[in-house]
């Protein structure tokens, strides 16, 4: 997300012209961090559309984050909030087909160090989905500052599987390259659609 560039100008617009429901000042350094200056419209305010942009623009890939939201039948009447739990829903499904393909991977593979490799990613990705499902419960509590924690875990864990295949020489051709990017591309629209909240809120 980016950071304003005159922070000191922001600071001085937001306390001469506060928006339509003002926000404790305690929260200014949130904002100062997690939004940028054209946050001065209040996110309630957006359409569906406006809002899936401003996600998307802080993820990794904006046009697989807008394909993903928008192929989701709650999008179009969906919040800022709703889009958080549309996108933890859409990762945590796409998390366990990853694991359960794995599953058919372990059984199928004869080679040791591949069969070691993906026993480990099947960890990860246990992992991952424990993650997603706690960061579920913390978007209904509104802790959004748990969400975020919990998608970078998800980064890191499917990052991690991504690694264990090129720990040893010669390094193996991962089976689940696209599985993990994708994976990771999903966690960065968590992230970015619960600064957003941890900066309104």
């Amino acid at each position: 997300m980016a950071i304003a560039n005159k922070p000191a100008q922001f600071f001085a617009m937001t306390c001469l012209n506060p928006p339509f429901r003002p926000l404790p000042l305690v929260l200014v350094p949130f904002l100062l961090v997690f939004t940028d200056p054209s946050l001065g419209a209040r996110l309630g305010d957006q359409n569906s559309d406006e809002l899936v942009d401003r996600v998307c623009r802080g993820s990794d890939d904006y046009y697989f984050c807008v394909s993903t939201l928008n192929s989701d039948h709650r999008t179009p009447n969906a919040d800022l909030v709703g889009l958080a739990q549309i996108s933890v829903d859409v990762t945590t499904k796409d998390l366990t087909s990853t694991y359960n393909y794995i599953e058919v991977l372990l059984k199928k593979t004869t080679d040791p160090r591949m069969k070691r490799d993906l026993g480990q990613c099947s960890g990860f990705y246990d992992t991952a989905r424990n993650a997603t499902l706690d960061a579920s419960k913390a978007v209904a509590r509104k802790d959004f500052a748990e969400v975020v924690t919990d998608a970078q875990l998800v980064g890191a864990a499917v990052g991690d599987c991504q690694d264990v295949f090129r720990a040893e020489n010669p390094p193996l051709a991962s089976p689940l390259k696209e599985q993990n990017q994708n994976a990771i591309d999903l966690a960065t629209i968590v992230n970015s659609a619960a600064n957003l909240l941890r900066g309104s809120h």
